[in-house]
């Protein structure tokens, strides 16, 4: 939690962070991808959490939201 803290220091300031979302992507549990990313400098918040250690990369992560994406059943329409 400190590293996020840390980075949110550092790049929040002058409307520089930005929200990127994928709203077509989603995760196992229905839940909306996104990453914070400083718009000037291009820095995204999940890049600084792996390269102080304080996150790990998934390699297969896509290839698992993908796959989740395509078993889940289709919602149903009102």
């Amino acid at each position: 939690m400190q590293a996020i803290l840390d980075w949110l220091e550092v790049h929040a300031d002058y409307e520089r962070v930005s929200l990127v979302t994928c709203d077509w992507v989603r995760d196992s549990y229905g839940r909306v991808l996104g990453d914070l990313l400083d718009v000037r400098s291009k820095e995204s918040l999940t890049e600084y959490l792996i390269q102080s250690g304080a996150a790990t990369p998934r390699a297969n992560h896509l290839e698992s939201v993908l796959t989740d994406m395509l078993s889940a059943p289709e919602p149903e329409v009102p």
